[in-house]
């Protein structure tokens, strides 16, 4: 186990930190041990050396013992705080592990093949941008102020009157899953950098496929919370319905991307979606059966709305100050 989390686990030991939910020490889990080190020494690098810049004491980042997907950030605690459930790290895990059968076939194997160049076997490389994507989303959420502060007028002038039925907390995940497409725009193109920063290969072929196989990655996951709401839904809710969030990823993180390739590098974002939507259709199919099977052809048939409700959401988040895009604009 690495000594940044044995310390944390320590101090809960010895009364230093407290919290209402049960601490994980993945120490005996022989499988995915090197999973969780591997994951925590990156994120939580990535976490201290944000606080240090922000002039944050230093915050934790912890894993916690129980079985669901989730995750949660808590940032009015002192130090602040990132909680990510062993059940997302390991439901996740025994969802893409074991699939390598899906990137033999002709379909996928080209995906296969730019997975397995960033050293890991697919499933692993698809796992690390998911988990990523979690620990950014949280990351976000220490970093919003509180939607209860009031915005000064001047704050508000020039910008975009918000709708009045979207739900203020609909604003913070989507602002969340922004700074988290940043991270992933960033690891991705990274695969295909050296150490500084500059191109070493990747075609444009090779762009698309690995941002379709993110993509995919991140809607598995979705598609997790969609099972439990099979009717799409816009206003109500805490979180937006999954497929909104699905679509507001595959709007930004190619916009992303494109930002950090160089010229003549063209990324297909259609090509890329519809990509994603196959893998992650194949993907699921072992665990949830037949209804993933409808996942695009449900997102086609309700993307004009989906798109317009996104579009709602974005020009609220535009309008509050407070959120994390404008507060860390280097979080990427």
């Amino acid at each position: 186990m690495t000594a940044a989390y044995r310390n944390v686990l320590d101090r809960f030991a010895n009364g230093e930190l407290t919290l209402d939910k049960p601490i994980y020490d993945y120490s005996a889990n022989r499988q995915l041990h090197e999973l969780y080190d591997t994951f925590y020494i990156a994120m939580d690098g990535h976490l201290q050396d944000r606080a240090q810049m922000l002039g944050w004491p230093p915050p934790v980042l912890l894993f916690v013992e129980r079985p669901t997907v989730n995750a949660f950030a808590s940032p009015g605690r002192n130090p602040k705080m990132i909680g990510i459930n062993c059940g997302l790290v390991e439901t996740m895990f025994t969802l893409f592990d074991g699939q390598q059968q899906v990137f033999d076939l002709p379909e996928f194997a080209e995906i296969g093949q730019v997975l397995a160049s960033t050293g890991n076997e697919p499933s692993i490389s698809i796992l690390q941008f998911v988990l990523s994507f979690c620990y950014q989303h949280e990351y976000a959420h220490l970093l919003q102020l509180s939607p209860a502060v009031p915005f000064t007028v001047e704050e508000r002038q020039g910008l975009p009157t918000p709708p009045a039925s979207v739900p203020v907390r609909h604003a913070l995940e989507m602002d969340a899953d922004h700074v988290a497409a940043h991270r992933v725009g960033w690891l991705l193109t990274g695969h295909f950098k050296d150490e500084h920063d500059n191109w070493q290969n990747g075609t444009s072929e090779q762009v698309t496929d690995l941002t379709a196989a993110a993509q995919a990655g991140i809607f598995c996951l979705m598609v997790h919370f969609a099972k439990k709401f099979p009717v799409i839904y816009y206003g109500e809710l805490d979180h937006p319905h999954p497929l909104v969030r699905i679509a507001f990823i595959a709007r930004y993180l190619p916009k992303i991307i494109r930002a950090n390739v160089p010229d003549g590098i063209v990324l297909d974002d259609r090509a890329a979606l519809t990509k994603a939507f196959r893998l992650a259709e194949r993907l699921l199919l072992p665990t949830y059966g037949d209804p993933v099977k409808n996942l695009a052809t449900i997102f086609a048939a309700n993307e004009a709305d989906i798109q317009a409700y996104g579009n709602q959401i974005i020009d609220l988040a535009r309008s509050m100050p407070g959120l994390s895009h404008h507060r860390d604009p280097a979080h990427f």
